[in-house]
């Protein structure tokens, strides 16, 4: 009898532990879970804006044109540069390759682009061709 209030007993311990363990941990990675947007204004808004526009403070603190993102237009190069700027540093724009992860460097600067003028159909076919032909048909620019 007291082998078996034993064995139920350590069960029941197990049991609670796991649970315990269990609930400790969802609440960590929960809590640990941090969004492109959240990276975005802890890295990028001070100087971007929360809403991408700029903040004309800081562009005259720092003596620099801050890029009104919510103008762009999105492009593959535009994207590149982004990316190279990003990792790297340009001007007045510290690199983050060094404090941020590539994984969320890349979330950051697909939240950014959610912020930018959307392409035309026009401009997206124009940047599938990337020859101008002239009137005189023989020129290529």
């Amino acid at each position: 009898m007291k082998s078996k209030n034993w064995t139920i007993y350590l069960s029941l311990v197990i049991i609670t532990s796991l649970a315990v363990f269990l609930i400790f941990r969802t609440g960590q990675s929960q809590a640990q879970k941090v969004t492109a947007k959240d990276l975005y204004k802890k890295s990028c808004a001070a100087c971007h804006g929360e809403d991408g526009k700029g903040v004309e403070k800081m562009a005259k603190m720092l003596k620099a044109t801050i890029r009104d993102v919510t103008k762009l237009t999105m492009t593959a190069e535009l994207s590149k540069e982004w990316d190279k700027v990003t990792k790297d540093g340009k001007g007045k724009m510290p690199a983050y390759k060094a404090k941020l992860k590539p994984a969320e460097i890349d979330s950051v600067l697909a939240y950014m682009q959610t912020m930018t003028v959307k392409p035309t159909k026009s401009e997206t076919a124009e940047a599938k061709d990337t020859t101008k032909v002239s009137k005189d048909t023989t020129k290529v620019k």
